[in-house]
């Protein structure tokens, strides 16, 4: 497998992210003038009953295509998957150029760092498990 991964155009990235049912909505007028400041979509963009997870899919396809690191002629995917009583999983597939080891790892927490920290601008909450008190 090493050796195919080193002849081939990209390491594969594949990343699972769970996601609080709760926070799935059609938005509002702020999540959208949120998302319009951000500059994550033009006003044309958002038309009629969207829903903020089905915006952050297609906007999170969108950046990943675009970073340099990611080979945007390899597939690039952000697709829910079958829910769980742990959330609702995203799961993030693409590739990154860069295949050696630490320039891999130091590339993919980037994109993942950014991943998480703009989830609340779509009105989203990631899943997490608190401890039973």
């Amino acid at each position: 497998n090493w050796i195919g991964m080193e002849h081939s155009d990209g390491r594969r990235a594949k990343r699972m992210v769970y996601y609080d049912f709760r926070s799935v909505k059609i938005i509002d007028n702020k999540i959208r003038e949120n998302l319009l400041n951000k500059g994550y979509y033009k006003p044309e963009e958002i038309t009629g009953n969207e829903v903020n997870m089905s915006l952050y899919r297609k906007y999170m396809e969108k950046y990943l295509a675009n970073r340099d690191e990611v080979n945007s002629n390899m597939t690039v995917i952000v697709r829910q998957l079958e829910a769980t009583n742990t959330g609702l999983p995203l799961e993030f597939y693409f590739f990154l150029k860069n295949k050696t080891p630490k320039e891999y790892e130091h590339h993919l927490a980037d994109i993942m760092e950014y991943i998480y920290a703009i989830t609340s601008d779509f009105g989203l909450t990631i899943y997490q498990q608190y401890p039973e008190q």
